[in-house]
């Protein structure tokens, strides 16, 4: 999220639940109506919302959180990300009131990866019976990609030891753990490489 923005409605389809908004620099957002409490938008009504991707279309943003006259932001839930699996692309979110765990799945995040014990905003759906996360912001996404582009064979990946226990780890799995590249630049080689055996 980019922080508080401001714009107009640009078109409001009440039929289908959704609108656009255009910023100031003439970029247009697209709405839907579970960004806030409110019957619908008014074309050339002024609001103000934050930004973020898309969760399906990676190159497209959308307007959340947004307020104006006669509407307000729709409350969303707040929790900590407790679980990530990077080979089965998903995870589970801690709810902060209930403190349950919420499923999610990397296709909410546009393909992206979570950091594990970094917060998030989301909302809370029901599929066959299953609470999962859908309309997920917060500092938790990272740009991580899932698809090993140069060798598919898990054996054969690149694994470094952390040095905080010494456990051996791949490099979406230091990023999703410890929070960066940094740590993974610095890790271990020395004993701790091991690019075609996997873990020691």
């Amino acid at each position: 999220i980019w922080g508080k923005c401001e714009g107009v409605v640009k078109e409001w389809l009440p039929a289908k639940s959704y609108g656009f908004i255009r910023q100031h620099n003439g970029t247009v957002l697209y709405v839907h109506h579970s960004a806030f409490d409110g019957a619908k938008l008014e074309t050339n009504q002024r609001v103000f919302f934050d930004i973020t991707d898309g969760a399906k279309d990676t190159g497209r943003k959308i307007a959340i959180n947004v307020s104006g006259d006669g509407v307000k932001p729709r409350a969303r839930e707040k929790g900590i990300v407790r679980r990530w699996n990077f080979e089965k692309r998903y995870g589970f979110i801690q709810e902060d009131k209930s403190r349950r765990d919420i499923f999610v799945h990397t296709n909410e995040i546009g393909n992206c990866a979570l950091t594990v014990g970094k917060e998030l905003y989301f909302d809370i759906g029901n599929k066959d019976g299953k609470e999962h996360a859908y309309n997920i912001s917060g500092p938790a996404i990272t740009d991580v990609t899932f698809y090993l582009k140069h060798n598919r064979n898990k054996s054969s990946v690149e694994r470094r030891r952390s040095p905080q226990n010494g456990k051996y780890y791949t490099r979406e799995e230091f990023i999703s753990h410890f929070g960066g590249t940094n740590e993974w630049n610095a890790a271990s080689r020395g004993g701790g490489y091991n690019s075609n055996r996997g873990r020691r």
